[in-house]
């Protein structure tokens, strides 16, 4: 009797990790699905007012250009060859192919930071 009543919360004890794993795992993926839906609404927006900030610019008779692209095309160039030059610099070299974009893209990132502050 001892074992059948062991054997029953065994299982039970399995059947409730399993559920709380489950739960876990749809409130993750809801999440996950919110912040795609909240990052496709802010891109909306980012968008229509780098729309209204352009046009702006060009009624105050500023440079009409797409200098936030122009700065973040040098921002990731620069930072690709910081990287390059300090992986021979210090002779070694980020073995994960993600792991060293994640480097490089970040360093963009701080680079644009520097640019944005010293405007």
């Amino acid at each position: 009797m001892d074992n059948v009543s062991s054997r029953s919360q065994e299982k039970i004890i399995l059947f409730l990790t399993i559920s709380s794993t489950f739960a876990i795992s749809c409130r993750y993926a809801y999440d996950i699905l919110e912040l795609e839906e909240l990052n496709r609404r802010l891109e909306d927006h980012l968008s229509v007012v780098q729309a209204y900030s352009k046009e702006l610019s060009l009624e105050q008779g500023l440079e009409g250009g797409d200098s936030s692209q122009e700065t973040k095309s040098g921002c990731e160039l620069e930072a690709q060859v910081l990287y390059d030059k300090r992986s021979k610099e210090f002779k070694y070299t980020v073995q994960s192919e993600p792991m060293a974009n994640l480097i490089t893209k970040l360093t963009a990132l701080l680079l644009q930071l520097k640019v944005l502050c010293d405007l």
